[in-house]
């Protein structure tokens, strides 16, 4: 994994940025011109509205090009992956001077750049050692501040990556472990038909579809942490004519809920989590969800109330780099946890295990 600390995977940007040259003769012939620049999103809007090409050194982090240690563009990582250093933006602070976009109202500084998840940590309040979130988008992404140093995993399953680095100040680092599909699985169910309204998978009258043996692992796009099976396939066990389609759906929701645990242990094994549990994203406003979570977790649920936690964050962040510091009010729906027996726990893991060797061909 060299010094990025990523796992070789086309979900970061590097692989994709050594593609574009290869294969794209506009880039080529840009690169060969002089005039070629690669980067992240956020290097071209910088550069397009406040003259600045660079890139914070989070959203840097997330390549597979930085070296952790120091916080600067790897020439083995770029050799490997066949970017050339001289087209990459400079890498900056999370906080500092990005420049000014002019507007109607003059000119407007822009004091903050920071990759989402991160944003969404900082948004959350989340500055000490074991402070976590989860945010359930698309996929399930968990986050835990872990001080100022990159953690050493003996068998590494989560991704180390910098949290956040103010101007002047050293980096903060961070542990990340995700889950591929979350909101993604349950769009799909509702594109089969299973169900119209989220509304109608609030609640359900029944017990936990895995109680009755019915389990789905949410492996549509292989699994993440702390697996890493990329060949891994969705699974659902315990099919039977008695099953209902609000059965299939809530057996989904259990199993975003159940990958989450497995990457919350994983977490905590490294550095121990001191509490609850902060979680935003479309499924967080699921109640059936967020208690499920709470319960199989064995852990307190805060989901947030105000869903635009990056937001939140850039925000802050921007404040406090101008000076002018201020925090939202961080009001959340509490789900107290209902031990279990462990059970359902086991269940899962044997369904996680059919999973990885089920590749569908």
């Amino acid at each position: 994994m060299f010094e990025s600390k990523l796992p070789l995977d086309p979900y970061f940007s590097a692989a994709k940025l050594g593609w574009l040259l290869q294969n794209i003769p506009a880039v080529k012939s840009a690169h060969a011109a002089g005039t070629l620049r690669l980067g992240t999103t956020d290097a071209f809007f910088l550069d397009r509205l406040t003259g600045r090409f660079v890139t914070d050194v989070t959203t840097a982090s997330r390549t597979s090009l930085m070296n952790l240690q120091t916080l600067s563009w790897d020439p083995v990582l770029c050799a490997v992956f066949g970017v050339p250093m001289a087209c990459l933006p400079d890498i900056v602070t999370t906080t500092g001077d990005f420049g000014v976009v002019e507007t109607r109202y003059g000119a407007t500084p822009v004091t903050a750049s920071i990759v989402d998840q991160q944003a969404a940590l900082y948004g959350f309040g989340c500055r000490t050692a074991g402070d976590a979130k989860i945010t359930f988008g698309t996929g399930a992404f968990a986050l835990m501040v872990a001080g100022t140093t990159v953690v050493s995993q003996d068998n590494p399953v989560l991704l180390p990556t910098v949290t956040w680095q103010m101007s002047g100040q050293p980096p903060v680092y961070a542990l990340e472990g995700g889950v591929f599909a979350a909101s993604a699985a349950i769009n799909w169910a509702r594109s089969l038909g299973l169900f119209c309204d989220f509304s109608n998978i609030n609640n359900f009258d029944a017990p936990p579809a895995i109680a009755s043996g019915l389990a789905f692992v949410p492996a549509l796009s292989g699994l993440g942490c702390p697996h890493w099976v990329s060949g891994a396939r969705g699974v659902w066990l315990g099919l039977s004519l008695d099953h209902s389609p609000q059965q299939l759906v809530q057996s989904i929701l259990e199993g975003v809920a159940l990958r989450a645990v497995e990457v919350i242990e994983a977490l905590d094994a490294c550095v121990p989590l001191p509490g609850g549990l902060e979680i935003d994203g479309g499924l967080s406003k699921n109640p059936y969800f967020a208690k499920f979570l709470a319960d199989v977790s064995g852990r307190q649920v805060r989901a947030a109330v105000m869903p635009e936690m990056t937001g939140q964050g850039v925000l802050q962040l921007a404040g406090m780099q101008l000076g002018e510091p201020f925090n939202f009010a961080s009001d959340a729906t509490i789900y107290a946890s209902e031990s279990t027996d462990g059970f359902y726990r086991e269940r899962f893991a044997r369904a996680v295990s059919m999973s990885k060797t089920w590749s569908g061909t």
